[in-house]
């Protein structure tokens, strides 16, 4: 069977644990508002099956009881804020969603597919590599992620492959967010707390 290593890419090792060790509050806060997003979103995705929505729920309880996730916190409410606006996205964005996320078809290629909508979205720029970042595209990353896990439940309903899967897609998340800076970005703007509002303009189209 191949390894997760080698089935979904991330850097050695090595460097990913250096990463999370210097960076712990940010990926500590980076899989508060991507799971926290996951489950407020799935609690009212009406496309869910019955299976999918259990799973989801058990997934829940699993992450909580590891501890994994506390569902407390400036990111954790963040991730449920931008949930919110979510049916809004899907609105907007639904069709383009799903052809990105069957065009990811077997996960050795999820990574590369990830990667080149990170690229576009937040039309990253090789040479300086500078992200265009707002707290409303990252709303859209969450909710290709959400699509994402969606696609990979379908076909894995067991919860412990959907726990191992959300957590590479946070380590994909947490691997863009540092290399872009996002964080620097996020205190320079006044952190979290300082981003509600621009949500709620984003959720009335203010």
């Amino acid at each position: 069977m191949a390894s997760k290593q080698k089935v979904y890419p991330v850097d050695s090792k090595q460097k990913l644990q250096e990463h999370e060790e210097e960076n712990s509050d940010e990926l500590r806060d980076t899989k508060d508002a991507f799971y926290q997003y996951v489950f407020a979103k799935a609690s009212r995705d009406r496309q869910l099956s019955q299976t999918e929505a259990v799973t989801l729920k058990e997934v829940k309880a699993e992450l909580e009881s590891s501890e994994e996730t506390h569902g407390s916190g400036d990111a954790a409410e963040m991730g449920r804020r931008l949930a919110e606006i979510g049916d809004e996205v899907d609105a907007l964005y639904h069709d383009e969603m799903v052809d990105i996320v069957q065009m990811t078809g077997s996960p050795e290629r999820a990574y590369g597919v990830f990667v080149d909508v990170v690229k576009n979205l937040f039309e990253w720029d090789e040479t300086t590599h500078r992200a265009n970042i707002t707290i409303g595209r990252l709303g859209a990353l969450l909710a290709y992620a959400y699509h994402l896990c969606k696609h990979y439940i379908k076909t894995n309903a067991r919860v412990n492959l959907v726990v191992t899967f959300l957590g590479v897609v946070t380590t994909w998340l947490f691997r863009f967010l540092i290399k872009a800076k996002f964080y620097e970005w996020l205190e320079s703007m006044g952190g979290w707390v300082s981003q509600y509002y621009t949500v709620l303009c984003l959720r009335n189209f203010c």
